[in-house]
């Protein structure tokens, strides 16, 4: 066979062919991995098919929680509004124990007042048994007292003779110590 008579041709579309053919058998090599790519794909497809239907049960399972937070949400209103008439009254029954706490206190110092009142009265009551005693000592005392009266009455009287007797005598006596003081060997008397 004979071959044609080569056209003469750009070098370029040559080593341009040429490098799409390169391309080519680059690309046919290639083939078995984008098969296992395509193969890949369509397995994802699946696995995505199944995540698509997990999803749609999600989403029913999302709906049931949503419909159940609802009725939660109405449960946690109305206790809530509990709460907060327990806290109404609580408060009443906290301004009730304050006006108790208050009386108490009132009482107590009423009571503290008492008790220093009865403390006098235990000091007043020591004081009444010895003044009872001293009276008592004072009552056994008065006849002796009597007796030391009298005797000072007489004693008196006594003094006022010897008063009246002494004093004639007086004049006489100095006399007698002037004599005395002039008595050869005697000492004389100093003042």
């Amino acid at each position: 066979m004979r071959l044609p008579i080569p056209i003469v041709m750009d070098p370029r579309l040559i080593v341009r062919a040429l490098e799409d053919l390169h391309a080519i058998a680059g690309a046919a090599r290639r083939v078995d991995e984008v098969v296992s790519a395509v193969d890949a794909l369509a397995s994802l497809d699946a696995r995505a098919g199944a995540a698509v239907a997990a999803v749609d049960r999600l989403d029913a399972r999302a709906d049931a929680a949503v419909a159940a937070v609802d009725r939660l949400d109405a449960r946690a209103d109305a206790a809530i509004a509990a709460v907060d008439r327990i806290d109404a009254r609580a408060a009443g029954v906290l301004d009730g124990i304050d006006r108790v706490d208050a009386r108490a206190q009132s009482v107590l110092d009423g009571v503290d007042r008492v008790l220093v009142a009865l403390a006098r009265v235990d000091n007043v009551e020591t004081q009444v048994a010895e003044l009872v005693r001293l009276a008592a000592e004072l009552q056994a005392g008065l006849p002796t007292l009597d007796e030391a009266l009298e005797s000072i009455r007489s004693l008196n009287v006594a003094a006022g003779t010897l008063a009246a007797a002494a004093e004639p005598l007086q004049g006489t006596a100095e006399r007698l110590g002037r004599i005395a003081d002039r008595l050869p060997g005697l000492r004389p008397r100093s003042g």
